[in-house]
């Protein structure tokens, strides 16, 4: 994503509808000592860009928030239109008129001499295996493949505001009420075993179903995957696995997977979405795919289908 050279599935959405989905997992992902407050402008707010990759966005700007409050403290977020007229001082809009989504924290806020360096691949203020330093790459890189800029306002011992500025959009011209997402459902409780060579991947997704209410186990490999999988079986009612991974791939698991287990329901994800062959083969095997990047209403829905199919099976 921050090299430019994802794909991008732009659209013309309503940021508020996508802050009410966040929101919702927000809620659940920060401690409970946070306050999270929704701040959407009146009326529709709308924008032209990715909503899985905004969702994302706005999850890793919100956790970092919370991770930014250790003992406690609110966070918001908000939506507003804008005018030029509006900008931060030394801030030039991408447009005559913007939506502006801020995540604010009254957190510690970041030194000045991070400041500048924050966007940086890599770079990160946090403790050895704590983080990556690619979050909030990721989130300026996608920011600008949508036209847009972000600004951040800090002080030491203040709190920080992450300010992300996109062209509005006109409305769409004939907008359709039923394809409007509704927040994820939170009928969670089960307990998921999620696969991914990629850390920040397998982080945000095991951060997303996590805040649905499911009980998260964690492989970095194929490998390890089948080990906590025999010691955890009695428990695991399904298996989230990426496609493409070193020595083992996610098929190759999932038919292990199902040596032990051919009822176990097994989703796969893969950001290899518009592989035609890829598509061809999860559409010829009615398995159910995921692509990346992910939207958390889209991942969380096709785990609870997932769940519910297995669930009506076996009490028929």
């Amino acid at each position: 994503t921050f090299s430019r050279k994802s794909v991008q599935r732009r659209e013309i959405i309503d940021a508020n509808e996508v802050l009410r989905v966040v929101v919702t997992l927000v809620r659940r992902a920060v401690r409970e000592d946070i306050e999270v407050v929704l701040e959407p402008c009146e009326g529709a707010a709308w924008i032209s860009t990715d909503r899985a990759q905004l969702e994302q966005a706005l999850l890793n700007l919100a956790v970092n928030a919370g991770d930014a409050m250790p003992k406690g403290g609110r966070l918001t977020i908000e939506t507003r239109r804008c005018g030029a007229d509006e900008a931060p001082p030394r801030v030039t809009l991408p447009a005559p008129r913007c939506v502006l989504l801020r995540v604010r924290d009254t957190g510690e806020g970041i030194p000045p001499e991070a400041l500048d360096k924050i966007f940086d691949p890599f770079f990160t203020t946090k403790p050895v295996g704590k983080g990556t330093g690619l979050g909030l790459a990721m989130v300026y890189s996608f920011v600008a493949q949508s036209g847009g800029i972000i600004h951040v306002d800090s002080e030491v011992g203040k709190g920080t505001a992450f300010e992300l500025f996109f062209p509005e959009s006109a409305a769409p011209a004939q907008p359709d009420d039923a394809s409007t997402p509704a927040a994820p459902t939170m009928r969670g409780g089960e307990t998921l075993l999620v696969v991914d060579d990629s850390p920040e991947v397998r982080k945000v997704a095991c951060r997303v179903l996590r805040a649905a209410g499911h009980a998260v186990i964690e492989a970095a490999s194929a490998k390890e995957a089948l080990q906590l999988y025999d010691q955890h079986a009695a428990r695991i009612a399904l298996v989230l696995t990426d496609v493409v991974m070193p020595e083992m791939g996610g098929r190759a698991l999932g038919e292990a997977l199902r040596a032990r287990k051919p009822s176990l329901p097994v989703v796969f994800m893969s950001g290899y979405a518009d592989d035609a062959s890829l598509r061809a083969e999860f559409d010829a095997t009615r398995e159910r795919f995921v692509p990346k990047p992910f939207s958390a209403s889209g991942l969380v829905e096709a785990i609870r289908a997932a769940l519910d199919v297995d669930r009506e099976r076996q009490s028929s």
